[in-house]
């Protein structure tokens, strides 16, 4: 899920990453994005701490990153990831809306935007073909600073007519 998150994957694209796609030593992966994104080579020092122990847990006889636990010589595909993330949703206490993997995709998106990055940068990482989609999430995140705006604005307003 965290790698899903960091990397902006969609669902059908966790499973389908192979293990020698994954570069230690460098601290990167190399992702093969589907339904026309844009693929790349990310770093992903950050989520190193969670992918080392799951390299000693994985099953060895696999070729890929996130093997299907039903027969390790596939890759886990979109349904065993979205059970997954159901699950954990649902142990977090996430209300069942938002239990699904591509709010990670969007998530991850909104989170840049809001840390300051660019658009472009934010397209580049998410995997947009289009600077039109990834600017949906740069709108979204200005709206939420808006309303947090509007809500101190009235705050101020409320203190000083007392």
């Amino acid at each position: 899920i965290t790698v899903a998150y960091y990397v902006g994957l969609r669902a059908s694209e966790v499973g389908l990453i192979p293990l020698s796609q994954l570069d230690l030593k460098k601290g990167t992966l190399d992702i093969i994005r589907r339904k026309g994104s844009l693929s790349g080579v990310f770093p992903i020092e950050p989520v190193l701490g969670i992918l080392k122990p799951w390299l000693k847990l994985r099953p060895t006889n696999s070729n890929w990153l996130f093997p299907s636990r039903r027969n390790e010589k596939l890759p886990m595909d979109r349904f065993e990831f979205y059970w997954i993330v159901k699950f954990a949703a649902r142990k977090a206490g996430i209300p069942e809306e938002l239990a699904h993997p591509h709010v990670l995709k969007h998530s991850i998106a909104t989170h840049m935007f809001e840390r300051g990055d660019n658009a472009e940068h934010v397209r580049e990482w998410v995997g947009h073909k289009r600077i039109e989609n990834t600017l949906i999430y740069a709108e979204l995140t200005g709206k939420k600073k808006q309303a947090g705006q509007d809500i101190a604005a009235e705050l101020i307003e409320e203190l000083e007519d007392k």
